[in-house]
């Protein structure tokens, strides 16, 4: 499954200030679907997103290490 909006990425907005948030808060829906699905894409998905959170816990940063 892609993402209809990929190509549509920027880092800033037409106003020069960064799109990030609102990007995200715009495609929520899409990923929700995504890891709510039962098929083999979505548990790629999902298995991804737990090794990832498994290796980050397992780096033990302090809190607030990270800007």
């Amino acid at each position: 499954m892609t993402d209809p909006s990929e190509n549509q990425r920027t880092s800033t907005d037409t106003t020069g200030k960064s799109a990030g948030p609102a990007w995200f808060t715009s495609r929520a829906s899409y990923w929700q679907d995504i890891y709510g699905s039962t098929g083999l894409d979505a548990e790629i998905y999902r298995r991804r997103l737990s090794t990832s959170v498994r290796l980050i816990d397992d780096i033990e940063l302090p809190l607030r290490s990270l800007p």
